[in-house]
């Protein structure tokens, strides 16, 4: 089993801070048992396939993407049957006081 994890948002609750704090679990399932993950380079590979036809970084964020690019994305991992699972925690932090912040350290803390 490989596990990614990726945080979008940020800790802290002064003013100027995220409103939500999400973290975001990319999760294969396989592994041939010689360190090699045959889905997650699959999937590594449709992805590199589609920064090099639509001139993308490396690395792209969707809120700077179109919706064409979006769906693309999308598109190319369904038709290339990449297997992989998704799970998110979604903290809206407007529910949770400065005390109790800790709260939210303690999940990023589990989960690095």
């Amino acid at each position: 089993m490989l596990v990614l994890i990726d945080e979008s948002g940020d800790t802290g609750f002064k003013e100027g801070s995220s409103r939500y704090f999400v973290m975001t679990l990319v999760v294969f399932n396989d592994n041939d048992n010689g360190g090699r993950y045959p889905s997650a380079e699959k999937t590594a590979q449709t992805i590199q396939a589609l920064h090099e036809r639509t001139g993308h970084k490396p690395e792209f964020h969707f809120s700077q993407c179109s919706h064409k690019i979006r769906h693309g994305f999308f598109n190319d991992l369904n038709k290339n049957k990449c297997d992989f699972e998704i799970y998110a925690l979604v903290i809206d932090k407007r529910t949770y006081t400065a005390r109790s912040s800790g709260v939210i350290r303690r999940v990023f803390t589990i989960f690095s």
